[in-house]
């Protein structure tokens, strides 16, 4: 009996393991890179799992750039954006360059620069590749022009956005009147990508240029959309109260000025003299526009306080929900984060906008002291349901005493007040 079982084990064993060699022959067999993964040894992995060469073999001496920031990766994985420290091909002698990598074959990809092959003095790139949408298909290019730009319209000798698609290399202009380039350098964000949505549709850019009627002429900056080939002013406000609605009234106004994201970039205050976009590279303000375009969060000049546009419809987020006013005055708001649908909203202020909160308006005068002063609360705002909520509101709120004496943590003292140690400031005007 027991010789019979172990034989019935041992067929058992050679089964499974004829049933795995069939399995795995069968994956393989499935696998479209079955050639890079027999070269690589790794045919046993699963999924069709293999290592893949995206950058050319040959790059005019140099590298990939290892820089975090400096790459996106498509959802499905067959495009990949990424950077050098220098041109793949002598015919530009350039700087950094953006790729932008296409898996063509199950074998091989494709590299193709992002910014067109052109050159400007000393053989440098005549702009920067701001950003991309989810896909890798359509890019924001900022393009300094000579006398025939990239697009009709575009006014010539100007630092003017552009969309790109990049497959069939079609520009849209997204800013009809730019930046004279003797005004201004290159490299100088003055016209600067806010956010892009998921499948590049919508386009959200910030800019000091009046570029619709609406616009202020003398904001510091000015946010607009472009969307189906128009563009509009995004920084419109109630005249009164926290809502407006230019389709159903009361109809909003234009804001004195308006940006995407906080004042200035929170991970190196005091290092911009612009705000939101225009204030850090990189895409930290892409949360302020819902992945479907929909939804656009900013911030509005003379008050700081966070907006919502929504179609025509503009909402106040920040504004206060307590039964009494803060006694301590109002306090502009730091925009921090949003989902991707942006129906929640994370921002912080040192004005108390809701009964329970525990922010220290006070300390915000710290900043007109050359301090990183400020004890904001965080706060969490619903969009559909309008609820404003306090995640730092304490259960015993601190007594005036202790809140004008004890050094707040959330503030820098004089004497450790380098960039790279500061806390986030307190917002302020």
């Amino acid at each position: 009996m027991r010789h019979q079982a172990r034989v019935i084990f041992a067929i058992a064993a050679i089964a499974s393991f004829f049933a795995f060699v069939e399995g795995a022959f069968a994956e393989r067999q499935v696998c479209p890179n079955e050639r890079v993964r027999s070269d690589q040894g790794t045919v046993f992995l699963p999924e069709c799992r293999a290592y893949e060469k995206v950058s050319p073999a040959q790059k005019n001496s140099y590298d990939v750039s290892a820089a975090a920031d400096g790459f996106q990766v498509a959802p499905g994985g067959d495009a990949v954006v990424y950077h050098s420290y220098g041109p793949f091909t002598e015919a530009l002698n350039g700087e950094s360059q953006a790729y932008l990598a296409h898996r063509d074959s199950p074998d091989g990809w494709r590299t193709s620069i992002v910014m067109p092959a052109e050159s400007g003095p000393g053989g440098t790139p005549k702009g920067n590749v701001l950003g991309f949408s989810d896909d890798l298909e359509i890019a924001i290019l900022g393009h300094s022009d000579g006398a025939q730009p990239l697009s009709p319209g575009a006014e010539p000798d100007s630092i003017n956005l552009y969309r790109r698609n990049v497959r069939t290399a079609a520009f849209d202009l997204l800013t009809p009147v730019g930046i004279p380039v003797a005004a201004t350098d290159v490299n100088t964000v003055t016209q600067a990508l806010a956010s892009i949505d998921a499948n590049g549709s919508h386009v959200i850019f910030q800019s000091q240029q009046q570029l619709t009627p609406d616009a202020p002429a003398a904001a510091r900056m000015n946010l607009y959309e472009w969307s189906g080939g128009g563009i509009r002013l995004v920084g419109r406000v109630p005249q009164a109260g926290p809502v407006c609605d230019d389709a159903a009234g009361p109809a909003c106004v234009p804001a004195a000025g308006s940006f995407a994201g906080p004042e200035e970039d929170p991970q190196h205050p005091g290092t911009s003299s612009t705000p939101g976009a225009s204030s850090s590279f990189a895409f930290y303000t892409r949360p302020t526009m819902s992945r479907g375009g929909e939804r656009i969060i900013f911030t509005a000049d003379p008050d700081g306080g966070l907006y919502l546009r929504e179609g025509t419809r503009t909402t106040r987020i920040s504004a206060s929900q307590r039964l009494t006013p803060d006694p301590a005055g109002p306090s502009p708001a730091q925009f921090l984060t949003a989902t991707p649908d942006a129906s929640v909203v994370l921002f912080a202020s040192c004005e108390k906008l809701t009964d329970d909160a525990s922010a220290e308006n006070n300390w915000c005068v710290a900043r007109a002291l050359g301090l990183n002063g400020g004890n904001p609360d965080l706060y969490r705002y619903e969009v559909d349901s309008g609820e404003l909520r306090d995640l730092s509101a304490s259960a015993s709120p601190p007594s005036p005493s202790r809140a004008t004496t004890r050094a707040s943590p959330n503030c820098a003292s004089a004497s450790r007040s380098t960039a790279a140690r500061r806390p986030p400031p307190c917002p302020s005007r």
